[in-house]
């Protein structure tokens, strides 16, 4: 006897959760410039991301989230310099969003966004070396005596002086040079 048996076996890709850094890219930084801010925070930033899903489909994305889309924080609504909490979207590209996958999970990352502000700043000519024998030093003043420095209020706010130097040892003649300037605090430390 000959005996037929139907075998049936269902296979489930069940939902799991997995939470793993994605990097964030930010929009709209352009928008900024004309409302006179600036975005002060780090240019690459990570943070978790949590999503919930077929596992087949949350393996996929964490091993290659560019496939699937990318992690999203907009910035043309800001109007004012502040700390802002910022909750990213998830773009999805191509197809969009998997059926399977059930939620997507960023938290608030921080950004700082400052106003942009100008100041005057002294410029200082230090000098270093002797002149050589029978040479002596009759004028030094820097030209321009001050110069405009634009950038992220608290950058600039700490600037007290644009310091350049010059080393006297070879000296023979009077000399007209251009020089690289340091930025100082009231301390005489050289800012970033």
């Amino acid at each position: 006897a000959l005996v037929q048996v139907v075998v049936v076996i269902q296979v489930m890709d069940p939902d799991r959760e997995y939470t793993g850094n994605i990097r964030v890219t930010v929009e709209g930084e352009e928008i900024l410039e004309g409302r006179e801010l600036v975005l002060t925070s780090e240019k690459t930033i990570t943070m978790p991301v949590t999503f919930k899903g077929s596992i087949s489909i949350i393996t996929g994305i964490m091993n290659a989230p560019e496939s699937y889309g990318r992690l999203v924080v907009s910035l043309s609504y800001q109007t004012s310099s502040t700390d802002n909490f910022i909750t990213p979207y998830w773009d999805w590209s191509g197809g969009g969003k998997p059926e399977s996958v059930k939620e997507v999970r960023p938290g608030t990352i921080r950004l700082t966004i400052e106003e942009i502000k100008e100041v005057l700043v002294p410029v200082k000519l230090y000098l270093t070396g002797d002149a050589p024998t029978g040479y002596k030093v009759e004028e030094r003043d820097p030209s321009p005596a001050y110069i405009k420095v634009s950038g992220p209020s608290s950058k600039v706010s700490v600037i007290t002086e644009a310091r350049a130097s010059y080393d006297l040892s070879q000296v023979k003649d009077t000399v007209s040079t251009s020089r690289e300037v340091e930025f100082c605090d009231s301390a005489g430390m050289v800012l970033d």
